[in-house]
């Protein structure tokens, strides 16, 4: 008999997370039209960058507390550069990590990047050095 796992995220948690970076990526999406004006919209985007800067490491932490690949949502912090990306990828790091089957196959995936990172694909397994 299968076990049912409880999901790592809870309701109230991804309203929370959503009302969080939603708004922060109209922010983002609003400084980057304002950078046009001169002295102010300068002073803005170097705010905005601070802001981007920190809640990118608080949600790595929020996720890493939850035991949930953090490496997935820095990333797409880091790309916050372009409109609502940091929305998607909190969105599909949600999703994966309350659905254990997304969360295996990525974890697999995952495996074998490593595995190829390493070169150690190869279907043969290495001779043992003999002396």
């Amino acid at each position: 008999m299968e076990e049912k796992q409880s999901p790592k995220f809870s309701l109230v948690e991804i309203i929370i997370i959503m009302l969080i970076v939603v708004p922060l990526d109209i922010l983002e999406l609003t400084t980057d039209l304002i950078v046009a004006i001169p002295v102010i919209g300068l002073i803005i985007f170097i705010l905005m960058r601070f802001v981007d800067l920190i809640t990118s490491f608080l949600f790595w932490i929020w996720f890493k507390m939850k035991g949930v690949g953090g490496t997935r949502v820095l990333i797409g912090n880091l790309l916050g550069a372009i409109p609502f990306v940091r929305t998607i990828t909190m969105t599909a790091t949600i999703i994966a990590a309350n659905n254990p089957k997304i969360e295996q196959a990525a974890e697999a995936a995952q495996g074998l990047t490593g595995e190829a990172a390493k070169g150690n694909l190869s279907p043969i397994p290495a001779a043992a050095p003999t002396e």
